[in-house]
């Protein structure tokens, strides 16, 4: 798994987006269990690349759920926060602090629609990181509410 995600992220940006959709659309459509264990798989591949690297993936990644069907999206998305809950630390903080920079780096258009697709799972994860960093964003609607 390590050398096919390290080749994913040397692909192109159109041929990393399909391969990792076609890889993802294969995890929703498992099992948990099977959707899980090749989740963990990638994610732990995912940590042994270069910051850059992971962040071309975790970029491709978000385009990738956006385009998918809300049950999808959804599935893969719990799996994935279940899964980050028992990654170490670090590499926790690298993710989500890569989550935050994709995010800021969006255009407003392109960040709405995350935050409406994936903004119930994935924004308490990312406001609750960056906030222990004292951190805040115009995206995040949490910290508007704290702001």
């Amino acid at each position: 798994m390590i050398d096919m995600v390290k080749a994913m992220a040397k692909l192109g940006p159109e041929q990393r987006k399909t391969l990792l959709g076609e890889r993802l659309r294969l995890f929703a459509e498992a099992g948990e269990e099977e959707r899980a264990r090749g989740m963990r798989e990638m994610m732990v591949a995912l940590v042994t690349l270069p910051r850059e690297e992971q962040k071309k993936l975790i970029g491709t990644r978000m385009q990738v759920l956006l385009e998918l069907p809300d049950t999808a999206r959804n599935a893969l998305l719990g799996t994935h926060m279940r899964l980050m809950s028992g990654m170490p630390e670090e590499a926790q903080i690298g993710e989500v602090s890569i989550l935050n920079e994709l995010m800021e780096e969006m255009p407003p258009q392109m960040r709405a629609v995350a935050n409406e697709k994936m903004g119930t799972m994935m924004t308490p994860m990312l406001h609750q990181f960056h906030s222990r960093q004292g951190k805040t964003y115009d995206w995040c609607g949490a910290c508007q509410i704290s702001g």
